[in-house]
């Protein structure tokens, strides 16, 4: 076969196919459209969901912590509202897990061998972040309730004042 017949040919197959590749073209490409743009929103339809989600979880995060948070500084400041103390505290048992739950039942209780507000906050903190939080209690400023003596304290700046007396 030389090169003249083989271009015929070639030229005689285009142009009998050629309307119907056409046609085809025309009738695939909204449907191939369609399925690109479907793919797409399906792909950042997904990338949203899991961003929605973990937007989700941080905030109940924070809303966790600061329901510790508010019990705790209800449970130290002196003349809180019993009834709003007992709602923060069955909240909090709710969702600490069973050790946290233990440590806050024996801290709110005064019991000797409880750990002190620091490490139950420290506790909770690993418990929602993390374990690989690195925080220390010591870190942890808890201010003393100035207004139980009706006196202010020694040095502010020195251990035994606001930001680093224990409790």
């Amino acid at each position: 076969m030389d090169v003249v017949e083989f271009l015929k040919q070639s030229a005689a197959f285009f142009v009998g196919t050629s309307p119907w590749a056409l046609l085809a073209a025309f009738i695939a490409k909204p449907w191939i459209e369609k399925r690109i743009e479907h793919s797409i929103a399906h792909e950042y339809a997904q990338k949203l969901a899991v961003y929605q989600a973990r937007i989700d979880q941080q905030q109940e995060v924070r809303q966790r912590a600061a329901l510790m948070a508010d019990l705790l500084s209800s449970w130290l400041k002196t003349g809180t509202d019993r009834d709003e103390l007992n709602r923060l505290s069955f909240e909090a048992f709710l969702w600490l897990p069973e050790e946290i739950a233990n440590d806050l039942s024996n801290t709110l209780a005064h019991n000797p061998r409880a750990p002190s507000v620091r490490d139950l906050i420290i506790k909770t903190r690993q418990h929602l972040l993390g374990s690989q939080d690195s925080l220390i209690s010591s870190k942890v400023i808890v201010f003393p309730d100035r207004f139980a003596d009706r006196s202010p304290p020694e040095n502010p700046s020195h251990g035994n004042g606001p930001c680093g007396g224990r409790r």
